[in-house]
């Protein structure tokens, strides 16, 4: 964490004053404030002033941390997807519809609210903004309305359209697209389609940039630039990837990888959850589908099928994150389901 805090306090270029800064982050997801939260937290304590505007308030206080909420102010996507409804966004259309398209005009119907209101009409003067990049730009208006630089994070590998504006090289010949299922080592013909994956998900982006995150930014604030002109001036992206996991890649200073940020080393296991962990003979396999998607939603079949598969791993522990009132009975006797995983 130490190492974290040094390297945040780097990245704002703070040698003797300390910066005002404001996050704006208008996902309802609980796994990327998993990333946001510690580099924000980590900024204040490392003496800045932080204004986060989010969904998800701080459990505890932190000087030098405001937190701004928009709680409730939209649906609630946390553990509240099903495997049904997960599916048919896995394509490429369904899925860059869905986060550039349909989930933008609610999340850029946001910018009206008093909230985030009275930050842009406010005299506060801020030295920087830090913002997530994923499906719309609608927020850049507000680093362009009030002056200020942006840094943009991105809590996975870098997508496609991310590599522009940094002059960065996603060539799709080598590098997998964030989209596709492809790995490192590819095939002529994967190679063929993850670049149709490539530039197919950037036209989109860009498309829906124009047609819908634009109007509804101009809607709320007067004489904007168009989003993508704002969004070329980005000063730096952080990402949540790193070269032992996704390989190597070529790079560029203005994105830097920072995989491992949200760890927070001083967390202890409960004594029921570390008893069973140490009981295994041979390691632990830890079963997952994120934040959002309930496990419990999968038809009966693939559940008794995933059961049947966990309970031949005989040296094994397996630790599922799902709802374990909702699941079939009985487990297998090396599996343990818990709702939250430290």
């Amino acid at each position: 964490m130490k190492l974290g805090i040094t390297f945040l306090f780097l990245v704002v270029a703070c040698v003797a004053d300390c910066s005002r800064i404001l996050a704006i982050f208008s996902y309802p997801v609980q796994s990327h404030n998993m990333m946001f939260e510690p580099l924000m937290i980590g900024l204040a304590r490392a003496g800045h002033s932080v204004d986060v505007i989010s969904h998800f308030p701080p459990k505890k206080s932190v000087p030098g941390y405001n937190h701004i909420s928009l709680k409730g102010t939209l649906h609630n996507l946390v553990n509240n997807i099903t495997a049904d409804y997960a599916s048919i966004h896995g394509g490429v259309y369904q899925m860059m519809n869905f986060l550039c398209n349909r989930e933008v005009k609610d999340l850029c119907g946001l910018l009206p609210l008093p909230q985030l209101q009275r930050v842009t009409n406010a005299d506060t003067k801020y030295d920087v903004m830090i913002t997530e990049i994923l499906g719309s730009n609608c927020y850049l208006s507000v680093a362009h309305i009030m002056k200020i630089p942006f840094i943009g994070i991105v809590t996975n590998v870098v997508y496609p359209w991310v590599i522009d504006p940094v002059f960065g090289d996603a060539n799709p010949s080598f590098i997998p697209s964030q989209l596709s299922t492809f790995t490192n080592e590819m095939s002529f013909f994967e190679r063929v389609e993850n670049m149709m994956i490539h530039v197919y998900s950037k036209f989109l982006f860009y498309y829906w940039d124009v047609t819908v995150s634009n109007p509804l930014a101009r809607k709320y604030f007067h004489d904007l630039p168009p989003l993508n002109d704002i969004y070329n001036n980005i000063s730096l992206v952080l990402a949540n990837s790193h070269f032992s996991i996704h390989g190597v890649r070529p790079g560029t200073q203005a994105i830097v990888e920072v995989a491992g940020l949200h760890i927070d080393e001083t967390q202890v296991l409960s004594e029921e959850l570390e008893r069973f962990l140490n009981s295994s003979k041979d390691g632990v396999v830890y079963f997952s589908m994120g934040t959002l998607v309930r496990s419990d939603t999968f038809q009966v079949e693939k559940i008794l099928a995933i059961y049947e598969s966990f309970s031949e791993l005989t040296n094994y522990k397996v630790l599922w994150k799902g709802n374990l009132k909702d699941m079939p009975k009985p487990l297998p006797s090396n599996v343990k389901i818990v709702s939250w995983v430290p």
